[in-house]
């Protein structure tokens, strides 16, 4: 497969899909479907959404597209998208991809939806168009399972892995295995490229025994992946050949994938495998790359920081005795804050101006009653070593989302909201929150008077600043949990 022909494929279903949509009446039929990752727009959803529609079109011939679920204004926001999408031959991602601007504005008769990378309909394709409600019809995912659409997906596949694409390529190898072709099935160069790069961006293949995030079905996946994949010129096809023939002396099978997907398989000699991987040149040539550019945010602004990986949650919350929906999101941000908003040494304050200005306007842009600033970066240690993975949360709850609902005595709804979501974070035997001694003022216990945090910050937010003693808890275990603090309290 040239690098042309997934480039070609994207054009071609993108004409196709808006003729059809043209041709066909706003409550038509017109036989395809959309599948899309979640609305952060990394890489894992990309290669996931790009990955599953090829399959589905070529292989199935089930007409479908991919969605990918940003503007183009926001492709700029992540620099090692537009590194893999060129390496796949996805050169002009504008006019290439199917994006949220080239959706239509009105009448969009899509009925039926696959899901990767995420299990939840969004609430605007939910709802429908025209008389029928979204229907979804596949699922591959790699988040906490809400039990939806059991009755209507097939395929539904939601395991915990580092990485969702790791699953769509088992779903890809092991559906081809049941085909009529005796010759052991491959994934096409293009598509493998995008998959590998979303597995080695999501977990450096350092397995969960390494302290890292990769499951056996990712390495063995990436193993599978990296024979097929397309590497940087600078790769010689001697040192591809290399790799190739070590991995085929490893052994790694394609049927053995069926296997790997239970959640309860374990393998003692897995580190060992990932770490052939990672000392393979190309893989680690491609992973260098690939880190680095993810990490590489300094051309960025604050605001384009917060939109750059950011998800959405709809949520229904019993408060002061009624039952209230509310919309929360979470950025995950690859800079410390004291280096983001101007922090301070651990004797005074950080200022906090910069993250409350954009922070307030980007919660009014979107609708939101709650953000969750969800930091990462390394920090170098003092006697030298490794660099240290950290992690912080900033919490910020606006005060004027609802209308006051109580007397000037009693707490507003919203500083309930805020007391609820404090306690419950500082509560998390998963996150182990503790106080962060660069913002003093703003990591007071959930049992302060919040009259005092909302004198010391002169603005429509309540706000609350931690340090996150759990550093593997990502956003895909914050997400949950903040569920559970606002539904299940």
């Amino acid at each position: 497969m040239s690098r042309r022909v997934l480039a070609d494929f994207l054009v071609t279903s993108k004409q196709k899909y808006l003729s059809a949509l043209r041709a066909s009446s706003p409550k038509g039929k017109h036989g395809w479907t959309v599948v899309m990752g979640n609305e952060s727009g990394d890489l894992d959803t990309i290669a996931c959404s790009i990955a599953f529609a090829y399959h589905q079109t070529n292989h199935l011939q089930k007409p479908t597209i991919p969605l990918i679920r940003i503007h183009k204004d926001d492709l700029k926001l992540r620099a090692e998208n537009i590194y893999a999408l060129g390496l796949a031959g996805i050169t002009e991602p504008h006019t290439q991809l199917f994006l949220l601007s080239d959706v239509p504005e009105n009448d969009w008769n899509q009925t039926d939806f696959a899901l990767v990378d995420h299990n939840r309909l969004a609430p605007e394709f939910a709802r429908g168009n025209g008389e029928e409600a979204g229907r979804v019809i596949a699922v591959i995912d790699h988040h906490e399972d809400e039990g939806l659409y059991t009755d209507t997906a097939n395929p539904r596949t939601i395991i915990p892995t580092g990485s969702c694409a790791s699953q769509v390529a088992a779903f890809m190898l092991s559906n081809a295995l049941t085909g009529s072709d005796p010759s052991p099935p491959s994934i096409p160069s293009d598509i493998a490229t995008l998959l590998l790069s979303a597995i080695l961006v999501d977990t450096s293949l350092k397995t969960t025994a390494e302290g890292g995030k990769a499951t056996p079905l990712d390495v063995h996946a990436a193993a599978l992946l990296a024979p097929h994949a397309l590497y940087p010129e600078e790769i010689s096809s001697e040192e591809v050949q290399s790799m190739v023939s070590q991995f085929t002396a490893l052994g790694v099978q394609t049927a053995s994938l069926a296997q790997l997907q239970l959640p309860s398989q374990s393998e003692p000699d897995l580190p060992s495998l990932a770490q052939s991987l990672r000392k393979a040149v190309p893989l680690q040539s491609l992973n260098n790359t690939l880190a680095a550019k993810k990490f590489d945010v300094s051309h960025l602004s604050a605001p384009e920081l917060l939109r750059r990986d950011f998800k959405e949650y709809a949520f229904q919350v019993e408060l002061g005795g009624n039952k209230v929906s509310l919309k929360a999101g979470l950025s995950t941000v690859p800079v410390a804050l004291n280096a983001w908003v101007g922090g301070s040494s651990a004797s005074s304050d950080g200022d906090i101006t910069t993250l409350l200005t954009d922070g307030q306007e980007f919660m009014r842009k979107r609708g939101l009653a709650v953000l969750g600033i969800l930091t990462h970066y390394q920090k170098e240690r003092k006697k030298g070593g490794k660099p240290k993975g950290k992690r912080e949360m900033a919490w910020l709850i606006r005060m004027d989302y609802f209308s006051p609902s109580s007397p000037p005595s009693g707490p507003s709804i919203s500083e309930v909201l805020s007391r609820r979501i404090f306690s419950g974070i500082e509560a998390s035997e998963v996150l182990k929150v503790k106080k962060h001694k660069e913002f003093k003022s703003h990591t007071l216990s959930s049992s302060a008077d919040e009259a005092h945090e909302r004198d010391s910050t002169p603005s429509n937010v309540i706000v609350r600043i931690y340090k996150q003693g759990n550093s593997h808890a990502t956003r895909k275990a914050t997400a949950p949990i903040l569920r559970r603090i606002l539904e299940e309290y």
